[in-house]
């Protein structure tokens, strides 16, 4: 049999294995209806969470779920539509894991910024074209409220947080958010705010921004902050997948594993083989995968890029394999990481995972008949430690530098090619 029509149909099969039916494409969700449509939505949740979860009482009682249902019920006509979803949000992370969580498409306009936690300082990394003068600002202030305190008040609001890791790679986005900010008077204007940073001249400035909805936020061409980092760690050109890809790092042994998202299982499939090949041909002796970026996706996937490699003989397999992980390695991501930990005899190297090691995954999902907003749900449970943790803690901790990033540099590249 041809050798290519061979691969394709085991390909073929894996796919059949692995993936299951596709879902639908899903309406977006809508703030515009009757109190008596919210009233049927929030039984509608309470009676299908209950049944979705596979244990919705593990650390919220099921008492007190049924009390936060109850008296969101008798507060709703003295609530708008965005309150209400931001109770369901709130009542939804009192149940107290990542995966369980109300959809926030279309809640709440959006400042064009991208702010990331370094060493407790919210940098404003990325803006749009028309906010450029906030461009690399420490944000210190909005609406003259001091920024952990609006921190604090947005945390209840905050989905997919299940450590303090996860919490800073997420809750830079509920303080963007107008209309929560608004509604929870923080600020006066539901869409706009007065932002109070210092610049990256060392003053600080007061100026004001005006939110977008979600859809132009999804369309922003995002300007950074920080220099683009060296061609080595920048995609390669004839890379054939957006969230995965390999490339040398400049040592000449050791393979560098991109893996930001999950591919269909085929792409998965060619691409694991295609990169055994390379570290056959050169004779690589290191791997690094970096699943910084990566939020999660389907775990087996990601076994199935580890297959092909686990028999190559050039591999250092004793201390030649790294995966460097960070806050925004959550899900299957931290997943993976554990078990390349087990299977690779992997060193982790950077942050701690966003996730826990010991909890709830597995998404189940429904939708309110009248919002059309989703609401997920955990199905299963996965423990890959003995005892839990604050996320997968790593062998080499090196936290993310502001200094660095701005620079182009990567100090966790930097460790691994120096050691």
């Amino acid at each position: 049999m041809n050798i290519n029509l061979s691969k394709l149909l085991i390909a073929l099969v894996l796919m059949c294995f692995f993936i299951g039916c596709s879902e639908n494409e899903q309406p977006e969700p809508t703030m515009n209806i009757t109190k008596v449509q919210w009233r049927e939505d929030i039984q509608h949740y309470a009676e299908n969470i209950k049944k979705g979860h596979l244990n919705l009482f593990h650390t919220l009682s099921e008492s007190e779920f049924d009390r936060e249902v109850e008296n969101l019920l008798n507060t709703v006509d003295s609530l708008t539509s965005l309150q209400i979803t931001a109770e369901l949000i709130r009542i939804t992370q009192r149940i107290g894991d990542g995966h369980t969580s109300v959809s926030r498409i279309n809640f709440s306009a959006q400042y064009p910024l991208q702010v990331k936690i370094y060493d407790g300082k919210y940098i404003i990394t990325q803006t749009d074209e028309n906010n450029t003068l906030f461009l690399g600002g420490q944000l210190t202030h909005i609406d003259g409220m001091a920024i952990n305190d609006v921190a604090k008040l947005v945390t209840p609001y905050t989905t997919n947080v299940e450590n303090e890791w996860s919490w800073r790679h997420m809750v830079v986005k509920s303080i963007l958010r107008s209309e929560l900010l608004h509604s929870l008077k923080i600020t006066e204007d539901k869409l706009s705010a007065m932002i109070t940073f210092v610049d990256v001249d060392g003053e600080t400035q007061t100026e004001n921004i005006t939110a977008i909805n979600d859809n132009a936020y999804q369309n922003v061409s995002w300007l950074n902050a920080a220099k683009e980092k060296p061609l080595y760690l920048q995609k390669p050109e004839d890379a054939d997948l957006d969230g995965l890809w390999f490339t040398q790092l400049p040592d000449k042994k050791t393979v560098y594993i991109r893996f930001d998202r999950y591919p269909s299982v085929f792409d998965m499939f060619f691409f694991s083989r295609s990169l055994a090949s390379y570290i056959e041909e050169h004779k690589l002796s290191r791997m690094v995968f970096d699943l910084r970026y990566n939020g999660g996706g389907d775990f087996y996937v990601g076994i199935l890029l580890s297959q092909p490699l686990v028999m190559l003989a050039s591999i250092d397999w004793l201390n030649g394999v790294f995966v460097i992980t960070g806050r925004q390695t959550f899900s299957a991501a931290m997943s993976n990481a554990a078990q390349y930990k087990q299977m690779l005899n992997a060193r982790l190297v950077g942050e701690p995972t966003g996730a826990d090691p010991v909890g709830f995954q597995e998404l189940g999902r429904f939708t309110l008949p009248n919002s059309k907003r989703n609401v997920y749900h955990s199905k299963r449970i996965f423990r890959f430690q003995n005892e839990n943790s604050e996320g997968i803690q790593p062998d080499i901790f090196i936290a993310p530098s502001w200094q660095h990033e701005k620079q182009g540099r990567d100090p966790v590249i930097e460790w691994l090619l120096a050691n």
